[in-house]
């Protein structure tokens, strides 16, 4: 009867993802609603308004949630508003999550974090890694739910989202309870509730009064864990919220028929399943109902044991048939394909730029020499024509140095042939003596 109880902190994560709407009131009623669409434009407006009916119309009818969001779709595909497809995807996820058709939910909520990752969000990215954490929880894989909701903690970190970081607290707490680590469990989550507290969320602090209270359940100590789990259940009362109620019922009635307080389970374990149904809550059906044939089976009433035995087994085959096995299995490697077929064109990109750069800079180098040479041979032309110029001047100064001195040895041979001799002069004055 001890079966794991799936519920994480939905309400809390959307209002996270929701955040240009998140000023809008709940107690809005759909009709008000339905009568301020007539009256909007084609715009962002309209879409948003669309998403805040679905998640009014989601806490009675997943179904026509997931219609009025496909409108919302729609339109946001028409007037090409990038956040608002991220956005209307996530909630398509938690729609299909709310149904228990999880390969739905992960394609949806993968599509929408493919937009956040280009739009450059990181606070959306980190909501949407968490609810696909929780679908890993959904399927017992609880490594791989604590490997995203330690990513999502880490983004939330480091955007100091106080908020968020209780929630992924309370989620990764809920994990380790489910692995058995109770210890490690109730760190996290009473961290979780202590946030909350002091951030004055009652929504969050109902989910996290659940998860306490569902961990004491774990550990046998059920006082206490009743406690908890009626303290949330009077908030979620509050709050209308059906989802958390089903879930708070569902572990109160475990809990009774574990002490043996089989009319009480039984009572308690019939509200639960009738809000299962209302909801679509697939996974709820199945689990409620197998929760319902061990009670009769355990007070001897085989027939109706069998009957909601079988009823389990409807609803358990058509949230693990195969075909949807395969669909999730398909979606995942999609997913990681594209991831790593991005990383190697990032890769291929860089490698593109960098010879890109290295093509520039032996250009620029083979340019640079170039104008180099170009230079030396300016400058070896001007120094040759310099020297060519001065070797002509020099040939010129030697000729006409050679032409005077060619002038005064000439006037010097007619100087002389002018003068008498010295024997001349001398035998002249002797005659004169």
């Amino acid at each position: 009867m001890k079966l794991i109880s799936h519920y994480i902190c939905n309400f809390l994560v959307i209002l996270v993802c929701l955040s240009p709407i998140k000023s809008y009131s709940q107690t809005y009623k759909i009709d008000s609603l339905n009568i301020s669409l007539t009256k909007s434009k084609e715009d962002s407006n309209k879409v948003k308004t669309l998403i805040l009916i679905a998640n009014i119309l989601s806490n009675s009818n997943v179904d026509s949630a997931i219609n009025t969001n496909r409108k919302a779709f729609v339109l946001a595909q028409k007037i090409n508003w990038k956040k608002g497809l991220a956005i209307t995807q996530f909630t398509f996820g938690r729609y299909y999550y709310l149904k228990s058709d999880y390969p739905n939910s992960l394609e949806n909520y993968l599509n929408s974090l493919k937009i956040y990752e280009k739009l450059g969000l990181k606070q959306p990215q980190g909501s949407v890694i968490s609810h696909i954490g929780n679908i890993y929880v959904l399927q017992e894989n609880y490594p791989k739910a604590l490997e995203y909701y330690l990513i999502a903690l880490k983004i939330s970190e480091e955007l100091h989202d106080t908020a968020s970081i209780s929630s992924h607290y309370g989620n990764i707490g809920l994990t380790y309870t489910y692995s058995n680590e109770t210890k490690k469990a109730l760190d996290y989550l009473l961290k979780a509730l202590k946030l909350n507290e002091k951030l004055g969320n009652e929504i969050a602090i109902a989910a996290n009064l659940d998860f306490i209270g569902y961990t004491y359940s774990v550990e046998g100590n059920y006082t206490l864990a009743l406690q908890y789990l009626f303290k949330s259940l009077k908030l979620n009362e509050k709050f209308g919220d059906k989802l958390r109620i089903l879930e708070n019922l569902r572990n109160i009635g475990e809990i009774y028929y574990t002490t043996g307080k089989f009319k009480e389970a039984e009572s308690i374990l019939k509200k639960a399943l009738d809000y299962s149904i209302s909801l679509g809550h697939t996974r709820g059906v199945a689990e409620i109902n197998k929760d319902l044939s061990s009670l009769y089976d355990t007070l001897g009433n085989h027939q109706l044991a069998f009957t909601h035995y079988k009823k389990y087994i409807t609803a358990h085959d058509s949230i693990t048939n195969e075909e949807n096995q395969k669909k999730q299995v398909r979606t995942e490697m999609g997913y990681e394909f594209e991831k790593k077929e991005a990383i190697i064109k990032e890769q291929q990109e860089k490698e593109r730029l960098i010879a890109k750069e290295k093509s520039k800079f032996q250009q620029i180098i083979i340019l640079s020499v170039i104008i180099g040479l170009i230079l030396v041979i300016i400058f070896a032309a001007f120094i040759f024509r310099n020297l060519n110029t001065t070797r002509k001047q020099k040939l010129i100064i030697e000729e006409k140095q050679k032409e005077i001195l060619d002038s005064i040895h000439y006037a010097k041979r007619i100087q002389l042939s002018l003068l008498p001799s010295e024997k001349y002069i001398g035998k002249n004055l002797k005659n004169l003596g």
